[in-house]
């Protein structure tokens, strides 16, 4: 991924009862400006319920402000898969702890508690067994490092065993198998995946849980305006890779405050990322122009530049492609 690339907002949901708990959310927006925040006061006489089947549908982490039982109450139906589900965070309306509820890992519910926690000096009371621990995460490691898991069903067994104290046998797909211990913590992990490049190492039988790497870049290039359904339609429907293993969405930075972008790559849990015109402008290579939208932006293709510049200069997989105001490109990341 390019050194230069810049990540764009975050979208956090917050649902809040009373004039303490909206005090709480505005202190939180001027800590963490990066936040692209939702504003739902008063829900208690609203449509909480389709309030939330719309955020857990758009994967979007959701704040409550309140008491964890009206939290528990509310979530229960829509929580369905611990990969899946919107992360959950409550905070006491005084400010005093930060607790992830749902989606620690996996959803980052862990790291945006962390993140508030410090920012409204509170304390994030983190639960999950590995955390606790010290442990290293495997989940919260593909996440956090563009790779996916191949059989998800084996989280909880190799989380066990290090939890136990015993080893467990991680493949990186495509290049080889390496051996995780309790001792091991995220840098140390990603120095035995990159022994793996040379010598190759060869695979054995029996991995405990396999990694892949979400190795392709989704350079998207929008009209104002275009919706997440739009996007994630046009997208699902247009590139031909599973869309599990994109790793990062760019665009040109004057699409940054897109809500769509900004909700589908937070639906992919990846990075969005932009580079400015003149950035976009020096990727060498030969691209289809419009002059339309030179004339609007400053550059007459955003979609495979962005990808392009974002993947190293890797392979084109797939050309700009046109929609309904949507362009597409795919590249595969050279790194």
């Amino acid at each position: 991924m390019s050194d230069n690339m810049r990540v764009r907002k975050s979208p956090v949901a917050f649902v809040t009862f009373t004039s303490a708990a909206k005090e709480l959310k505005n202190k939180i927006a001027d800590k963490l400006p990066e936040l692209l925040m939702y504003d739902q006061e008063g829900l208690g006489t609203g449509d909480i319920e389709g309030f939330l089947r719309e955020m857990f549908r758009k994967r979007i982490p959701i704040v409550y402000i309140s008491a964890m039982g009206i939290c528990v109450r509310h979530i229960a139906a829509f929580a369905k898969d611990k990969l899946m589900d919107s992360p959950v965070i409550v905070i006491d309306e005084r400010g005093q702890f930060v607790i992830p509820v749902l989606s620690g890992h996996v959803g980052g519910g862990n790291k945006l508690a962390r993140e508030i926690a410090a920012a409204i000096g509170g304390t994030a009371v983190i639960t999950t067994a590995t955390d606790v621990n010290n442990i290293f995460s495997i989940d919260t490691f593909a996440v956090s490092n563009g790779y996916r898991i191949v059989n998800r069903e084996e989280i909880k067994r190799v989380s066990s065993r290090l939890l136990d104290k015993a080893s467990a046998r991680v493949r990186i797909s495509g290049l080889g198998d390496i051996v995780i211990d309790s001792s091991d913590n995220e840098e140390s992990v990603k120095e035995k995946i990159e022994g793996l490049l040379i010598p190759r190492t060869a695979l054995s039988i029996g991995a405990d849980i396999e990694l892949a790497r979400r190795k392709y870049v989704l350079g998207v290039g929008t009209r104002r305006g275009r919706t997440f359904d739009e996007i994630k339609d046009f997208v699902e429907r247009t590139v031909p890779i599973d869309i599990c293993d994109i790793g990062h969405v760019a665009s040109v930075d004057l699409k940054s405050d897109e809500q769509g972008l900004i909700e589908y790559a937070n639906y992919l849990r990846v990075p969005f990322v932009v580079y400015s015109a003149e950035e976009l402008l020096k990727v060498p290579g030969e691209f289809e122009e419009s002059s339309f939208v030179k004339e609007k932006l400053g550059v007459g293709n955003v979609c495979e530049r962005a990808a392009c510049l974002a993947s190293n200069g890797g392979e084109k997989i797939l050309a700009k492609t046109k929609g309904d105001g949507i362009t597409v490109a795919i590249y595969e990341d050279r790194i």
